[in-house]
This record gives C-alpha cells, structure tokens and sequence, in this order.
C-alpha cells in the first residue's frame, strides 16, 4: 500500500515536470516568431499547428490545444501568442486546416 502511494506521488511528480518542460519549450519557440514572418516560417520554428482556421486573409495557427496562436493577416504574422492575449482579435468563424475546409486536431 505504502509503495502504490509513493509511485502515485512519482507519476505525479513527472507529470508536472514534464508539462513545465513543454510550456517552457513552447515559450522560447514563440519567442523567435517575428511580426512579417510567413507561415512557412513559423511552421520552421513551431512545428506543426494543433490546428489552424482561417477566413477571408485572416488565418490562425494554434498550438497546444489552442492555448498559444498564431495570426496571419496577407500571408504575414500580424500577432502571436497567448491565446488571451489574442481573444480582442476574434478568431475567423469558418475553421479549415487549409487544405481540406475542417478544422485539423493532432490526436
């Protein structure tokens, strides 16, 4: 019983270590997105979007289950980041994955 307890209390220990890992990866990668990037820059930079959305010139790439984005406006980065940061902005309501027309999650 004493030993269940305590590999509870490891997994739980490496589960938060590892999402503060990732958060502070995500951070640094957002941290070299630059204003006039392309989306084939940042996709160089960030990796592949969880998903994307799009309408119009207006495009949004999100990562981590939409909790950081990436907004392009003609093709360029118009702003980035935190997705609270980003909500005054008002996300396209037509979601595509850029190819297909639906929105496009990692699973």
């Amino acid at each position: 019983m004493k030993m269940a307890r305590i590999a509870g209390v490891v997994v739980l220990v490496v589960v938060i270590l590892t999402a503060g890992c990732a958060t502070r990866r995500m951070l640094r990668r957002m941290n070299q997105v630059r204003l006039g990037m392309t989306r084939t820059e940042v996709v160089e930079i960030m990796g592949k979007p969880f998903a994307s959305s799009a309408r119009g010139n207006v495009e949004y790439l999100y990562y981590r289950s939409h909790k950081y984005a990436v907004r392009f406006e003609d093709g360029t980065v118009e702003s980035y980041g935190h997705m609270r940061d980003l909500e005054s902005l008002g996300p396209p309501a037509q979601e595509t994955d850029g190819d297909a027309g639906v929105i496009q999650q990692e699973v």
